[in-house]
């Protein structure tokens, strides 16, 4: 299967079924360097926008479904001219799923799962909705996916990207390592960044949208120079995981301690108001007064003094057998 381009041979869907997943493996990364200066981007770009709508919907039901919850924080910019980099922290199995349906806008992704999306039908939704394949323990072909990002980029695509590459899992790092070849292909098509962090908890997922990030911010000179691209990727990485330590502070931002810990304000609506006690209910709380039954929206107890009262009278309505009389003995008792 190692062959030059000029020998590579196009295999059909049944010549390719025969194939193991090794072999199969092997012959994409072979095709993907022989296809990487045949790409018709304008048609393929055009094409997976056209889907996209269609798989955002499957998404979000399949999320529904899995009785899962989505909070999205902040939005993406809608005067941003440029092909956009979406970079995303890599929390688990669902991140992609749930970025997609929190950004909604059109993407080709940035995979290195190639051996489990083929043949399935995640694989068949991922190639519609466009997908760039690497496999990661190949240099040439991690070589040909970032050419290839560029490529879609400079051609007005937009790129999902996860920096760190794999799942984080550490308890102690917000951000695991990340390579600077995301510098590079921002750099070279002027592509403007979007950081997202993602937090999980158990069934619920919030997502914390970034400011924009031009590739001028980077301050990259010289797209050799190895030492500014290493500043960049901190930099980036740095507001990645401010991103993610956010979502904490956040959570302490909406509690009613009246502390802001995070640089975001609204307006506070006249219904996000009322959900906050003691402006949802009127309670009654009278010094020296007696019992009168309990508050049928903040279940707090009724205790009033008739006395103090401009017009002390009252009624009491109830079905016979109710405790009519009983409650009116019990408050002359009390009063007396």
């Amino acid at each position: 299967m190692n062959k030059s381009n000029e020998e590579f041979k196009i295999l059909n869907y049944f010549q390719k079924r025969k194939l193991s997943i090794e072999e199969l493996c092997e012959y994409y990364r072979a095709e993907r360097k022989f296809l990487l200066d045949k790409h018709d981007w304008n048609k393929e770009i055009k094409f997976h926008n056209c889907v996209h709508p269609i798989i955002n919907i499957l998404i979000k039901g399949r999320r529904i479904i899995n009785k899962q919850t989505l909070t999205v924080y902040n939005s993406i910019p809608k005067n941003i001219k440029s092909p956009i980099i979406f970079s995303v922290t890599h929390t688990g199995k669902y991140d992609i799923e749930i970025v997609n349906e929190a950004i909604k806008l059109p993407y080709y992704l940035l995979s290195d799962d190639e051996e489990y999306m083929y043949r399935t039908v995640d694989g068949f939704v991922t190639d519609l909705n466009g997908v760039i394949y690497v496999d990661s323990d190949y240099g040439d072909d991690k070589k040909v996916a970032k050419e290839t990002a560029i490529k879609c980029l400079q051609n007005g695509g937009n790129v999902m990207w996860f920096p760190e590459g794999i799942w984080n899992l550490s308890a102690n790092q917000l951000m695991l390592h990340c390579p600077y070849g995301i510098i590079e292909a921002a750099v070279l098509s002027n592509a403007t960044i979007i950081p997202i962090a993602i937090d999980q908890q158990d069934k619920d997922f919030y997502v914390n949208i970034g400011e924009p990030i031009s590739s001028s911010q980077f301050n990259i000179t010289d797209i050799t120079n190895k030492n500014q691209k290493i500043d960049a990727i901190n930099y980036l990485r740095d507001i990645m995981a401010t991103l993610k330590w956010q979502q904490v502070d956040g959570l302490n931002t909406v509690l009613p301690y009246g502390l802001r810990k995070i640089d975001a304000v609204r307006t506070l609506t006249t219904e996000s108001t009322a959900v906050l006690i003691p402006f949802h209910t009127q309670e009654i709380m009278q010094p020296g007064g007696i019992y009168y039954g309990q508050n049928a929206v903040s279940k707090n107890m009724l205790v009033a003094d008739r006395r103090k009262l401009l017009n002390g009278n009252s009624f009491r309505l109830g079905v016979s057998g109710s405790g009519k009389s009983f409650s009116a003995k019990e408050e002359i008792v009390d009063l007396a």
